[in-house]
């Protein structure tokens, strides 16, 4: 059945068309715009989802559902904070995910703290005490937004030691942040954005090698930020998706230094760079000059977009790529491409540039390599 099919009517005699033994309830994806009043007859329910919906506050008469131990509301635009009752109430709670616009405030989490049912959370993070609070909690997912006087961020701090399981950490406009700390053991993280942290500047690995700290991400995005070096990237098992962009200052992406610039090239034959990398998209770059100052091997690789990379006149791919004898997509301006030197000239052979249309700028036209 069309989850949009008929829903609003049913939710509006949600107390006498389901049974009010139901435990279960997922609304994900639906096009309901509120829960009704009614909700609260459901007195059996145990798990409710209504992530990805046009949903943006919880009714209060969600307290009445005491035997409730699942509060899904991810990606629900304009959410905002959770009230402290609601959280007092639900006793049996296991999980809450507002993550990433919903978020519960300091007294609330430090309830939570008392509840020994709960198993994960995800939410925003609105300041630096909310931050030490969630260090002692099971987080799932948790977007750090606007946090002021945060200098230095620990990853051992996003979570509890012993039960965290953290999936996914957006960064955003945190104004005075300048280095985070990669530390503890193996991460859980799959999805990594950093975006509009202008002073961070350096990555720190403590305990771990960046392949064995981040063995599962698999997305990262990194967005006006002024990171001068990207080179823990090069052997991360799993990451697929990788979107640079608008960062003014950096004029190589991945640099290793010269002297141990053979040595990486020996080894990479045993440990390929971006072993699972399958979409590549840098734009914005003013001062880009190089990708890398050695070849790459993309072995995985479909899809590259570069726009406004206007300095940017080579690209690392090693001689004799071969991506499953499939052509390498290229999305870019065609003055751009024009104008890219070539040390090998078999490389165009295996690229497919796309061109955006003088006509329409966001459709793309196909153009055979030259």
């Amino acid at each position: 059945m069309n989850k949009c099919g008929g829903l609003p009517l049913a939710l509006q005699v949600v107390g006498a068309a389901m049974p009010k033994t139901n435990t279960v309830q997922d609304w994900e994806a639906t096009c309901i715009k509120e829960l009704p009043k009614d909700i609260k007859c459901l007195v059996n329910l145990q798990y409710l989802n209504i992530s990805d919906t046009i949903i943006s506050s919880l009714p209060k008469e969600l307290v009445y559902l005491k035997k409730l131990q699942y509060l899904i509301c991810r990606d629900l635009t304009g959410l905002g904070k959770i009230e402290e009752d609601l959280m007092s109430r639900l006793q049996k709670l296991k999980v809450i995910d507002v993550f990433p616009s919903g978020w519960v405030d300091l007294e609330a989490l430090k309830k939570l703290k008392k509840h020994n049912s709960i198993k994960g959370i995800g939410m925003r993070v609105v300041s630096k005490e909310v931050l030490q609070q969630l260090s002692c909690l099971p987080t799932t997912r948790l977007y750090l937004a606007n946090v002021d006087n945060l200098i230095s961020l620990s990853f051992d701090t996003l979570s509890c030691k012993n039960h965290g399981l953290l999936q996914s950490l957006y960064i955003e406009s945190c104004p005075q942040l300048e280095q985070i700390v990669m530390n503890g053991s193996r991460s859980h993280l799959n999805d990594l954005k950093i975006r509009n942290v202008k002073k961070l500047q350096n990555i720190i690995w403590r305990d771990l090698s960046p392949p064995d700290f981040f063995h599962v991400l698999k997305v990262l995005y990194i967005w006006e930020c002024n990171l001068d070096n990207l080179a823990w990237l090069l052997h991360l098992p799993c990451l697929s998706f990788l979107h640079i962009r608008d960062c003014a200052n950096i004029e190589t992406l991945f640099y290793i230094e010269e002297e141990r610039e053979i040595q990486q090239q020996e080894v990479s034959e045993h440990c390929p760079t971006f072993p699972a990398l399958k979409f590549l998209l840098i734009k914005k770059l003013p001062k880009l000059v190089s990708i890398s100052n050695f070849a790459l091997d993309f072995p995985q690789l479909s899809r590259l977009l570069v726009y406004e990379c206007l300095n940017l006149k080579k690209l690392p791919f090693k001689s004799g790529i071969n991506n499953n004898n499939q052509r390498i997509l290229i999305d870019c301006e065609r003055e751009w491409r024009e104008s890219l030197d070539w040390d090998d000239a078999t490389i165009p052979s295996h690229l497919r540039p796309r061109f955006k249309t003088d006509e329409n700028p966001n459709e793309c036209s196909t153009s055979g390599s030259k």
